[in-house]
């Protein structure tokens, strides 16, 4: 019988003594009966469980708790709370992405990573291209406007500076209201 030893794992015995062993639990109530080490070890198992119920009543100063119900108890009530949280959804929203999407976050780390590096050279190389400077700073530019629709009533008129670079257009509506004077 002492090769059948290798066979019951600790936990099955700590379940056989718990009544939680199921199908096994003939196979290992053989192996208590008939190998005396497997049998020392379940009856210590039992003797920590009288224990430990004992010190509970003890400082419950009540009747007999049953502690595997009372440990599922506090256990359902830990992990409400934690649901509850949003450190905790935020945590489980984060474990779902590292276990289900992390080629995606991956590439997603990738290409930020690529573009903090390579965006300022290339600011740099078209600084002359897209950002006309002036004395004072950068000046905005490149609106375009391909057409412009205005009502019956309405009345459009388009202002140019001498220099050509910069382009003022007013629409006025029609509907009572009076243009800017410059």
């Amino acid at each position: 019988m002492t090769g059948k030893r290798a066979n019951v794992s600790d936990e099955l015995l700590y379940a056989w003594v718990d009544g939680e062993a199921g199908a096994r639990a003939t196979e290992v109530r053989d192996l208590v009966e008939n190998d005396p080490t497997v049998a020392g070890k379940a009856e210590a198992l039992r003797k920590l469980g009288r224990d430990m119920n004992a010190m509970v009543d003890a400082e419950l100063d009540a009747e007999p708790v049953d502690a595997l119900a009372a440990l599922a108890g506090i256990r359902k009530r830990i992990a409400v709370r934690k649901e509850r949280t949003l450190s905790a959804r935020l945590g489980a929203w984060w474990d779902d992405v590292l276990l289900f999407h992390r080629k995606a976050l991956a590439g997603v780390a990738l290409a930020a990573g690529l573009g903090a590096l390579s965006a300022p050279g290339v600011v740099y190389l078209m600084r002359d291209r897209v950002l006309p400077q002036q004395g004072n700073g950068v000046v905005a530019t490149s609106v375009t406007v391909e057409s412009l629709e205005v009502g019956e009533d309405g009345k459009a008129t388009v202002l140019h500076d001498d220099s050509g670079n910069t382009t003022l257009i007013w629409v006025d509506s029609g509907s009572g209201s009076q243009p800017l004077e410059f």
